[in-house]
């Protein structure tokens, strides 16, 4: 019986020249040693990957992004920081309806360069929004200012005037309880404009 055609092996002849534990690497990767693997090219990602790639999937979006426009492999959101300024065709030279903009926007960069977009709350990955610790708008230092997620941001910032609440007087959620009907029905007669007639038939 023929043994198999890769040097050193003496496994019996199974096809294409190979025996079947080099077959079936051959028929899944084209290379009967198998597919090589190396480490993902992002800091500190331990994921192995195909030797031909250059980052695993979580980091393949990102990681080419920085390699295409010379930026370090980090988890700042560089596409916030590319629209900064007079770079964001909305920009409107710095003024804005509270003090200080200006100062508040040279900060805010510095903060998030500071922080990665590393939120300072929950420590996820997210983090470019720009929160005042104090609560207001108008004391703009770095000692301030907090980098957070948008989840993070908006339990500080509860909304307690809804689209809901302005026209029908009551937000989606209670609606739905106090008229015994699905959240998806109450948002359904809102958009065929018919839930003002909705909620008069059970008054």
């Amino acid at each position: 019986m023929k043994d198999c055609t890769i040097k050193n092996c003496e496994e019996p002849f199974y096809a294409k020249g190979f025996c079947a534990n080099h077959y079936q690497k051959f028929r899944k990767t084209g290379n009967p040693f198998g597919t090589k693997v190396k480490k993902c090219g992002w800091p500190d990602c331990g994921k192995m990957i195909i030797e031909s790639f250059t980052f695993c999937n979580l980091h393949r979006n990102k990681g080419n992004f920085r390699i295409k426009n010379n930026l370090p492999l980090d988890n700042t959101d560089y596409r916030i920081i590319k629209m900064l300024y007079n770079k964001n065709p909305r920009w409107s030279g710095g003024n804005k309806g509270y003090k200080d903009h200006a100062e508040m926007k040279k900060n805010r960069l510095i903060k998030l360069q500071k922080q990665k977009g590393i939120c300072e709350i929950c420590g996820g990955n997210n983090g470019y929004h720009i929160h005042h610790k104090d609560g207001t708008t108008d004391n703009h230092s770095v000692e301030n200012l907090i980098v957070v997620c948008v989840k993070c941001h908006c339990a500080l910032h509860p909304i307690t005037n809804t689209k809901f609440l302005r026209l029908y007087g009551q937000k989606a959620e209670t609606l739905s309880e106090n008229l015994n009907c699905s959240l998806s029905k109450i948002y359904r007669y809102h958009r065929q404009g018919t839930l003002k007639d909705y909620i008069s038939t059970f008054h």
